[in-house]
C-alpha cells in the first residue's frame, strides 16, 4: 500500500518496477493499492463498516460483508478534501482576507493568522504561504482551537468542514442498504487526536445525525436544502404518494421559506390559537368589515 497507489497508472508503472526487482521470481503475487485501503483492512478486519480519514486530506472508505470496497472523496486539496486539514486552513484564511478586504478591525482568527505565519499584515500571507516550507495544514490546529472557544470565524468554518465529513458519510452509507449496524472508524490527524473537531463529528454522528431515509414503495420523495454562507442552515423532506418529483420538491420549498412550527393543528397552542385569532379580528375590523362578519373570522 502506498499513496496514490489507487490510481490504475501509478499502479501499472509501479507494478513493471516490482517485477524488475522479483526478476525471476514468477510465482510471486503482486497487489498494489493505496495506503488507506491498508488501513481500512487494519481497523476493520474480517467486519464490514467505514472508515473515514481526516488529516492532511481526507477520504472515505467503506467495505460491505462480501468484501466489496467502496470510497468516497479523496480528490486532493484542488477537487476535493473537505474537512481535511488543508480545508480547514484554506477556508479560515480566507475568512481573514474577507474581514481584511471589508476593512473590519482585526480578529481573533486574523491575530492568530499573522501571529502563526509571522508576518505584520493580511498582504504579507500570500507570499508568505507560497514561500512555507513546512506543512501549511499545521496552522488548521489552532483554527479549531479558537472555535473551541467560541470564536465566530473560525467556529462557522470548523462548524461548515464537520458538516462536509457528514455529507460524505451520507453519500457512504448508500452502499450499505438495509443495514442497521454499521462500524465507523475515524483515523488521521484531525479525528484520532481528541479536540473540538473530533468530538463534535463525534457528536453529531452519535446523535443520529447522519441517517438514510427511503419512500416507502409507490411514493416519491425529494428534499430542499437552504444554503446560507456556502453551508446548509435548513432541510426538508417531503414524501408523497400520486405526485410528481417536481411537486414535492415545490412543497419542500415552500415548508422550507415558511418555516412551520406545527405539523398538525392539534399540536398548536391555545394561547397562539387565541392570539392569531385576535389579530385577524383587528385586521378584519379595520377592513371595514361589519360586526357580524369579524365574529365568523377562523384561524
Amino acid at each position: 500500500g502506498t499513496a496514490g497507489g489507487g490510481n490504475k497508472s501509478n499502479q501499472l508503472r509501479l507494478k513493471k518496477e516490482l517485477q524488475k526487482i522479483l526478476l525471476g521470481k514468477s510465482s510471486t503475487k503482486i497487489k498494489i493499492t493505496n495506503d488507506a485501503e491498508i488501513a481500512v483492512e487494519s481497523a476493520l478486519e474480517n467486519e464490514s463498516g467505514i472508515v473515514l480519514v481526516a488529516g492532511t486530506g481526507s477520504i472515505l472508505f467503506g467495505k460491505n460483508e462480501n468484501g466489496t470496497m467502496f470510497r468516497v472523496g479523496g480528490y486532493g486539496k484542488i477537487l476535493g478534501d473537505e474537512g481535511s486539514g488543508f480545508a480547514i486552513e484554506r477556508d479560515a484564511l480566507r475568512e481573514v482576507t474577507k474581514s481584511y478586504d471589508r476593512k473590519i478591525a482585526p480578529t481573533n482568527l486574523t491575530n492568530a493568522a499573522l501571529k502563526f505565519f509571522k508576518v505584520k499584515s493580511v498582504e504579507e500571507l500570500p507570499s508568505r504561504i507560497s514561500k512555507q516550507s513546512t506543512d501549511i495544514t499545521a496552522f488548521a490546529p489552532y483554527v479549531i482551537q479558537l472555535a473551541s472557544k467560541k470564536d465566530f470565524q473560525s467556529l462557522f468554518v470548523v462548524e461548515y468542514h464537520c458538516n462536509e465529513l457528514l455529507q460524505q458519510l451520507h453519500t457512504m452509507l448508500n452502499n450499505f442498504p438495509n443495514t442497521e449496524k454499521l462500524s465507523i472508524v475515524l483515523l488521521g490527524g484531525l479525528l484520532e487526536n481528541k479536540n473540538f473537531y473530533s468530538e463534535m463529528l463525534k457528536e453529531k454522528i452519535e446523535l443520529g445525525e447522519v441517517v438514510r431515509f427511503e419512500a416507502a414503495t409507490g411514493n416519491i420523495m425529494d428534499s430542499y436544502l437552504h444554503l446560507q454562507g456556502g453551508r446548509g442552515v435548513n432541510v426538508v423532506l417531503v414524501e408523497m404518494s400520486g405526485a410528481s418529483e417536481e411537486l414535492a420538491h415545490d412543497i419542500a420549498v415552500h415548508i422550507a421559506f415558511a418555516r412551520p412550527k406545527y405539523l398538525t393543528r392539534d399540536e398548536v397552542p391555545a394561547e397562539v390559537v387565541a392570539a392569531e385569532r385576535a389579530t385577524l379580528e383587528v385586521a378584519t375590523r379595520n377592513e371595514g368589515k361589519p360586526e357580524a362578519e369579524i365574529g365568523r373570522a377562523h384561524v
